[in-house]
């Protein structure tokens, strides 16, 4: 196939290769689109899972004080009686 001469305007493309990069533009979105919502989904099972810990632990702390509160309040009565 011959070039066209350099002064003549560049053939447009046909439908069917404008179509395929169609389908391939969005194959790339969806995919970038895939991988955003991947992230976001890992990155909130992440912070509930921090949430959790976080939770648990002061619960266990509060359970601790109190536990040490009651201990020391039995204390006070022991000595004073």
């Amino acid at each position: 196939m011959q070039r066209p001469p350099a002064n003549q305007p560049p053939l447009p493309a046909s439908p069917q290769t404008q179509s395929g990069m169609t389908l391939i533009f969005t194959l790339g979105f969806l995919s970038v689109m895939l991988v955003m919502m991947l992230s976001l989904g890992t990155v909130a099972r992440s912070q509930r899972r921090s949430a959790t810990v976080l939770s648990d632990s002061v619960g266990s702390r509060l359970i601790a004080e109190s536990a040490m509160e009651r201990v020391l309040a039995e204390l006070r009565v022991g000595c004073a009686g």
